[in-house]
């Protein structure tokens, strides 16, 4: 009655989205084909209504809770990135657009022999991430997407440090990544780790601080994407094929693997399926036995372009999540 409206309307936005701009900042650390797909203005395949509303929620999250909340609780330390605009930077002799969320002054004392002007002003982005992107970083690693939009703040403004919000939506947790040009190593704090009823009985927002360098292969990958970017946009490349065939992709395909709880499990799952061969992997309870079979990883499975670079990939489903078989 009500929701059937909202679906035709979230499936009539996917149509209508234009192509990613592979020239921003948010865009560098992803796959250097997608991006030229992007570049020749074609059309990947359309989000499904729950992926279109996920975005919303993103958004809604950015604007109408993180934003304001942190401008509370730092008052006129604070500016907008509304405020300032849209920006660029030109790396290797293309404009690279970016949009800072919010620009803070902190209270990190300035490195000694820098101007102390340059060094109290950082930038923060805010992120609503998905569990896998979420959970990867309380481990302390970092996303190359993320690395690489730091990476541009960080060539683009004299600000310092670059600070990334990540929020996860399923419990409200987050971590902090601060990337600052004078740090030599990563150190990475997780909060109340060593005791979980301290941590059940705080029940902090934050889970982990990450404190990183800037890595210089991230630098390259930026400046090679960059590179293929311009190539294509002002030679085209002969069209889809030759793109295929001579620009890098992610090619993120990887070994299916079972995950089995419980020894007894285990050996039903290995008397069952004898093709699933050597010993499997163990953590704890759990057995992860390798299937014998190839599947599209992240970020390719989340691609809306993986039937081009994949066109003999099959779906299907593994309880609620879909699966992309490679032949």
């Amino acid at each position: 009655m009500i929701l059937e409206h909202l679906e035709k309307l979230l499936r009539t936005e996917a149509e209508n989205r234009p192509p990613n701009n592979p020239f921003r900042a948010s865009a560098m650390g992803r796959c250097i084909r997608e991006g030229c797909f992007d570049l020749l203005g074609l059309k990947g395949e359309p989000m499904q209504p729950r992926r279109m509303l996920t975005l919303h929620h993103g958004t809604a999250i950015h604007d109408a809770l993180l934003t304001p909340l942190i401008k509370k609780a730092m008052g006129w330390r604070v500016v907008d990135g509304k405020d300032l605009g849209d920006n660029w930077v030109e790396i290797d002799g293309v404009k690279i657009g970016y949009h800072i969320d919010l620009a803070f002054q902190h209270e990190t004392p300035a490195w000694e022999g820098l101007p102390g002007s340059l060094m109290s002003i950082g930038v923060a982005e805010i992120k609503g991430w998905t569990d896998i992107t979420f959970d990867k970083a309380a481990r302390g690693e970092i996303d190359r997407e993320v690395h690489a939009q730091a990476w541009v703040y960080h060539e683009a403004t004299a600000f310092n440090p670059v600070v990334f919000l990540g929020f996860k939506k399923k419990t409200s947790h987050m971590v902090e990544i601060v990337f600052d040009r004078n740090q030599r190593e990563q150190v990475v704090t997780q909060t109340l780790t060593g005791d979980p009823i301290l941590l059940a009985k705080e029940d902090p927002i934050l889970l982990t601080e990450i404190v990183s360098p800037f890595d210089p292969s991230v630098e390259k990958y930026v400046r090679e994407r960059i590179k293929w970017l311009k190539a294509t946009r002002d030679n085209c490349f002969g069209g889809l094929d030759t793109i295929k065939a001579v620009i890098p992709g992610a090619d993120a395909v990887e070994d299916e693997v079972e995950k089995i709880q419980g020894q007894k499990a285990a050996a039903n799952y290995m008397q069952k399926y004898p093709e699933a061969k050597g010993l499997p992997e163990r953590n704890g309870s759990w057995y992860s036995f390798k299937t014998g079979r190839k599947i599209l990883g992240f970020p390719c499975s989340y691609c809306s372009h993986k039937a081009r670079c994949y066109p003999t990939a099959a779906m299907e489903m593994k309880g609620d999540r879909p699966v992309f078989v490679i032949p």
